[in-house]
């Protein structure tokens, strides 16, 4: 799977990273995905294109790299990947 864009709610909400690829699914999860209060979500988007990703910011989120997200939610973003069984395309 191939990441398009990692957004960073400027609000404090439960959903504060989101996870976009070039799919058309996005991933969604608050700061602690992995505790029992914790949020972890698959979704579509639609209508959010390169423009978009490439402002900087949109819709209240600002958009950050894969080494500016915790560590915690970096291999929690990985397992969630690799148990939905979504493999890289293949040429």
């Amino acid at each position: 799977m191939i990441i398009r864009a990692i957004t960073k709610s400027k609000n404090n909400v439960q959903d504060r990273y989101t996870i976009y690829f070039y799919d058309g699914t996005c991933l969604l999860l608050s700061s602690n995905p992995d505790c029992p209060n914790g949020f972890s979500h698959w979704g579509q988007y639609f209508g959010i294109d390169d423009a978009d990703f490439e402002q900087g910011s949109f819709n209240n989120e600002q958009v950050i790299n894969w080494y500016q997200m915790p560590s915690i939610i970096q291999s929690h973003i990985e397992y969630c990947i690799e148990s939905s069984g979504r493999k890289e395309p293949t040429e």
